[in-house]
């Protein structure tokens, strides 16, 4: 009997959730033999994702659970990984070593499957004597396409509105993390740093709009400038006007005593209150 795709993950103690191992099974085959062009994500055997053993060592200890790359772009310094335990089990990560990002962008495998797979079907349509226009965005090959869909421009959970199950689901994951967080026992060294910022942006992406009250006494000056970045764009897309006073005193600060989102110019405090403005303003 032939091994299939996952096998050997589960044999070195991947937990994949339940069903998660079927779509990825199905997944290699249908798409194995497909050309490898730029950008498009590849799915490593086992034995070819322990060559980011020594980069996901720096995890080990991560609150979210444990993870593990399973894509990774052709050509393309960037990986796709999927959490197999802890409380983000099943969900689908992304680094780009440019700028690191752990925090899920699909709660759910499949959801990632079918986004993927209408890239895909494009991808393998695609005339390059035509090129190909979506959104306003024109692409004059099947590269381009897959680089802008796939890794620059992905849509977080396919688009799907999360059911009020998941939604409470991931508002109790999100609580439970940020106990771990306010402990703040991650400042210690370096990667402890590190740690606690890609934590904080975990608990920023998962906690549902309608909590996201939770995050304002964390608004201050002396959170981690990044995190506050995330923080206010997800305020924003929420349009929760009750962090208004908050992101003013931010506002204030922002280019000059503190950097938020690295950037010295304050464009995210300025875009989160003209959003939060213009809600009160209606």
């Amino acid at each position: 009997m032939s091994n299939k795709f996952c096998d050997d993950y589960i044999k070195n103690g991947v937990i994949f959730k339940d069903g998660d191992d079927e779509i990825l099974n199905s997944w290699y085959e249908q798409y194995k033999d497909m050309e490898k062009e730029y950008a498009l994500p590849i799915m490593m055997t086992y034995k070819e994702s322990c060559k980011y053993s020594d980069y996901m060592s720096q995890y080990d200890d991560f609150p979210g659970g444990k993870m593990i790359p399973i894509w990774e772009g052709y050509n393309l310094s960037a990986f796709i990984g999927y959490y197999y335990d802890g409380p983000l089990q099943g969900m689908i990560f992304y680094v780009n070593h440019e700028e690191v990002d752990i925090s899920p962008k699909f709660v759910l495998l499949k959801d990632f499957y079918d986004y993927c797979s209408v890239v895909f079907q494009m991808g393998l349509s695609f005339d390059e004597d035509e090129g190909y226009e979506e959104d306003e965005e024109y692409f004059e090959s099947v590269c381009d396409y897959y680089e802008y869909k796939i890794w620059n421009n992905v849509i977080d959970n396919n688009r799907r509105q999360l059911s009020k199950k998941e939604v409470e689901k991931n508002y109790e994951i999100a609580q439970n993390l940020i106990n771990i967080w306010d402990k703040k026992e991650y400042h210690d060294n370096e990667i402890g740093g590190f740690i606690y910022e890609q934590l904080g942006f975990c608990i920023t992406k998962i906690i549902p709009d309608k909590y996201v009250e939770s995050l304002i006494p964390y608004l201050n000056l002396k959170e981690d400038e990044y995190v506050l970045g995330r923080m206010c764009d997800k305020i924003a897309k929420a349009k929760c006007v009750k962090a208004l006073d908050s992101v003013k005193v931010l506002a204030e600060f922002d280019g000059n005593r503190i950097l938020i989102g690295g950037y010295t110019n304050g464009d995210i405090t300025k875009r989160t209150l003209n959003v939060l403005n213009s809600c009160i303003e209606d």
